[in-house]
């Protein structure tokens, strides 16, 4: 689950590590009485400067993007196991999905198909308070819901091709849930959001979700969200990777 997130997260670690290789080499070396002491003289202060370098650059790649990705895998742990603890085994949940148009920057982070619809989901997992207007966004930097408003018109031009909609139009429910127990969201001019559903998540029993989800009318049998699934093996790059 969030294997891209993984992979970006150990990424930004390794480059972090790899600036503090420096700074622990130069450290070591002004500890008086080591067999590895070295006195550079008049070059002193520019081995202080090297290691103040070295420092601030492996902070800065531990302490912020590898912290954002790693909080970025716990809040979709969060909503995958919600998702699971509160929905029916009707429903299958797809997770870090790339679908075949090969755009890295869209991928989805949890795609979940049931008899009451199909639903892409964007997962945060922020702190203190975001407030949402129906058209902008304070205190996150992205625009969450055209970003899942974007990937799940994606994902219907996929699903155009599907058997199941040969004689219908494809419909998919654009979700942005915060999965943090310590957000402050406020939603206002809800009549607003016509493509997209915003909601938050306080605890893992909480059911906004999943009731979201399962409350919508009921719109596919069982062999047509069997047929959506085999479809998606041939449009999701990382197939084997998501299905959980």
């Amino acid at each position: 689950m969030g294997k891209y997130s993984e992979k970006q997260a150990k990424k930004y670690l390794k480059i972090g590590l790899i600036f503090l290789i420096p700074f622990i080499m130069l450290f070591v070396t002004t500890i008086n009485g080591l067999p590895v002491y070295l006195y550079w003289g008049r070059f002193e202060i520019d081995k202080g400067m090297l290691m103040e370098i070295s420092a601030t650059l492996s902070t800065l790649f531990i302490m912020l993007p590898y912290r954002t990705w790693k909080s970025g895998i716990s809040g979709e742990r969060a909503v995958i196991k919600n998702i699971y603890d509160n929905l029916s085994n009707e429903y299958s949940i797809f997770n870090d999905i790339l679908l075949a148009d090969g755009k890295r920057n869209g991928n989805i982070d949890h795609l979940v198909v049931g008899p009451t619809g199909i639903f892409v989901i964007e997962t945060k997992n922020n702190k203190e308070t975001v407030t949402y207007d129906g058209h902008n966004w304070t205190g996150i930097a992205k625009n969450l819901s055209n970003q899942v408003q974007v990937n799940a018109f994606r994902l219907k031009d996929h699903l155009k091709d599907c058997q199941v909609f040969s004689q219908r139009e494809p419909y998919v429910y654009a979700v942005v849930v915060f999965s943090n127990s310590k957000l402050t969201l406020k939603v206002s001019h809800e009549e607003n959001l016509k493509w997209s559903k915003v909601l938050r998540i306080k605890s893992q029993s909480d059911r906004s979700l999943s009731d979201y989800i399962a409350t919508k009318p009921v719109v596919f049998a069982p062999n047509e969200i069997e047929s959506i699934e085999q479809f998606m093996k041939k449009i999701i790059n990382n197939y084997d990777q998501t299905l959980y």
